[in-house]
């Protein structure tokens, strides 16, 4: 069973399935989808796929107990992707985790919802401009909503001595995760934005050098 450091090295490790998961987020941002819906529909499926590939790598931590980076991803994708999109990564992450089964099957389909639900709060929390100082403070505020998931295995007393294991390496772990990863989904999206802008404002002087061609013409 991982505990302690080794726990935290192997749920950092965790965190190289992302770097495919921001290349394929930023091209995703750049697509031109009318429908809002159809795009929180693409964003679960990206985030989703990335669940099921950071679960390949079961860490158990006690009988029939698996974590990983799944909870964090749930948040960025509601966070980044709307409700649709994190809705579409709970049904991912919980049905993988059904499937792997075990007495801590509760206790992980609780994390999945908490971790929606923290989600939700962030995403209603800030505007699309989000500062690194609201990445620290949102991982660190969902993290904390995350941790109480581990309460529902087993009888109360059980849950709670896992949890006060949890904590800090799953804690710091997956705290750690959302900050970099968000800052960097960020930084894409801001970027797509930014060149959003850029066309708009190019589009509106070319307009204004042409009317006043026309006019210099007519004069």
């Amino acid at each position: 069973m991982y505990q302690g450091p080794q726990l935290f090295l192997n749920l950092f490790n965790n965190l190289a399935i992302f770097i495919v998961l921001i290349f394929l987020f930023g091209m995703l941002c750049r697509m031109r989808l009318p429908n809002p819906w159809v795009r929180q529909l693409l964003m679960g499926l990206l985030f989703g796929a990335t669940i099921l590939c950071v679960m390949v790598v079961r860490l158990r931590v006690a009988e029939g107990v698996v974590v990983d980076q799944r909870n964090a991803i749930i948040v960025l994708a509601t966070l980044f992707g709307g409700p649709l999109s994190g809705l579409i990564s709970v049904c991912f992450a919980s049905g993988m985790r059904l499937a792997i089964g075990g007495i801590g099957v509760l206790s992980g389909i609780a994390g999945t919802m908490l971790s929606f639900v923290a989600g939700m709060v962030l995403r209603r929390w800030n505007g699309k401009e989000r500062s690194p100082a609201f990445f620290v403070l949102g991982s660190l505020f969902a993290t904390l909503v995350i941790l109480p998931g581990f309460l529902v295995y087993e009888d109360l007393a059980t849950g709670w001595a896992l949890l006060q294991r949890m904590a800090l390496p799953y804690g710091l772990a997956i705290c750690l995760g959302m900050t970099l990863v968000g800052m960097l989904l960020q930084r894409e999206q801001n970027r797509f934005h930014g060149e959003l802008r850029l066309a708009a404002s190019e589009r509106k002087y070319r307009q204004l050098y042409e009317n006043l061609i026309d006019i210099d013409f007519e004069v």
